[in-house]
């Protein structure tokens, strides 16, 4: 279901979004400087509206939002994986048999962290008579 974006779709969603850029600023440029009789000026208000609010936002969070990461991110884990996406043992990892995953390390974290809860767990059993 979460298949990565192949080139070919990505060359369809760039030029889908520069097609609704281009009408979207062509309807502005419309609504701005032709005359729109008094019973359509409503019409126009509304399609203004829509087209900002979910139009515009829309191609934009793709573009600057976590959707393109995300395809990128699920373009480089396909691509690590063998093919047919899953490994021998079928987890869909690329981990020996009876490895556990190592613990994630993100750039906020160190050692020093997991260093000082290590001695605080020592202490903890020391004062305790443990070990």
């Amino acid at each position: 279901m979460n298949e990565p974006v192949s080139n070919d779709d990505f060359g369809f969603l760039t030029f889908f979004s520069i097609l609704w850029s281009l009408a979207v600023m062509g309807y502005i440029g419309c609504i701005t400087f032709l005359t729109i009789p008094e019973k359509n000026q409503r019409y126009a208000d509304t399609i203004l509206g829509f087209l900002l609010g979910s139009v515009v936002s829309v191609v934009l969070k793709y573009w600057f939002d976590t959707s393109r990461a995300s395809a990128k991110k699920d373009a480089v884990i396909a691509a690590s994986l063998p093919p047919g996406g899953q490994t021998p043992d079928g987890a869909g990892t690329s981990l020996p048999p009876g490895k556990p995953p190592s613990p994630l390390v993100g750039p906020g974290d160190n050692t020093a962290t997991t260093a000082s809860s290590n001695q605080g767990a020592q202490q903890s059993a020391s004062s305790s008579g443990i070990g």
